[in-house]
């Protein structure tokens, strides 16, 4: 693992050579600045290596070392600084950590004290670094789980609980605004003989391509979901039940001229229904609507898109 890279800001040429020859021999590769000024063109400069720790003076022309250190943090904030000062006064320290100094040396100095604080400034930089590595990682394996626990393993598509949820929200959105809204639910049919006389591997093969149809043909505002074994729910926020409709026999058309390498003489045909939003208070109304129009679909022959609401007989 390369050493920090460290900068000096400093104009004066005494202390630039003494704290260059202190850190290179510790083998610090180091760059120097003459002031606040420059060390920002070299930090914004990517010709020059980002540095990890900026040891600077305070008192400097153009730009003080508060306003470098204040302006690196705020930019910068992987960048760590240790100023340096030859007034012994509380008022300086206290302005170093207010401009977001890590530490603050006092001149004159020794290189192992000086050595000390650098190393214990890098130290700390890199447990932050890790500290800031391991939230990251925290933070993605909390995003896999909760996409996760809304998707279905199989398609990728939402599954039912987060379906129903959304429906909900995009049934509060249609009554607050006076929105259309229109829903289709597709069943594949005959899918258990599917099933039955090629395998379950093959019968995945036919709900991962279903699946693809269904993502690639809504739009972003859409929702596609797994409803069931072989059932999906397609939810249309924004949509009257003529383009609902419209939707519905694009989709059916499209699985119907999918082939399938497992079974190139099959032909895979999908029923559904589609219904709009009429002011129902509760989603179960409304999924028991187009679950009826899905099931007239059927009793109709099949490969068919229903959207004349009958009660269904029991």
């Amino acid at each position: 693992m390369s050493q920090p890279h460290i900068l000096i800001v400093e104009d004066s040429l005494t202390q630039k050579i003494i704290l260059k020859a202190a850190l290179e021999n510790e083998g610090f590769p180091v760059a120097v600045a003459e002031d606040g000024a420059e060390a920002m063109e070299y930090i914004k400069n990517d010709d020059f290596p980002m540095p990890d720790l900026i040891i600077s003076d305070i008192v400097m022309p153009n730009m003080d070392g508060y306003e470098l250190c204040k302006t690196v943090r705020e930019s910068y904030s992987s960048i760590f600084s240790i100023l340096l000062t030859s007034n012994h006064d509380e008022t300086a320290l206290r302005k170093s950590f207010q401009a977001g100094a890590i530490d603050f040396l006092e001149k004159p100095f020794n290189n192992t004290e000086l050595l000390l604080r650098v190393n214990n400034v890098l130290r700390i930089q890199k447990a932050e670094n890790a500290l800031k590595e391991a939230m990251g990682q925290l933070a993605q394996y909390n995003e896999s789980l909760k996409t996760l626990s809304i998707t279905d393993e199989l398609t990728g598509l939402s599954n039912r609980r987060n379906l129903i949820n959304l429906l909900k929200n995009k049934m509060n959105d249609a009554e607050r605004y006076t929105t259309p809204l229109s829903i289709i639910l597709f069943d594949i049919d005959h899918f258990k003989k599917i099933n039955d006389n090629y395998g379950h591997l093959v019968g995945d093969e036919v709900l991962k391509k279903i699946s693809s149809i269904f993502s690639n043909n809504i739009r972003k505002t859409d929702i596609a979901g797994r409803y069931g074994g072989e059932e999906f729910l397609i939810i249309l926020p924004n949509t009257p039940l003529e383009a609902g409709i419209n939707i519905g026999r694009k989709i059916n058309k499209l699985i119907k001229d999918l082939t399938f390498k497992s079974m190139p003489d099959k032909q895979v045909t999908i029923s559904g229904g589609v219904c709009g939003y009429k002011n129902e208070t509760k989603c179960e109304d409304f999924l028991v609507r187009v679950d009826d129009l899905l099931y007239a679909a059927k009793d109709n022959g099949r490969d068919r898109i229903e959207f004349k609401y009958k009660i269904r007989k029991n």
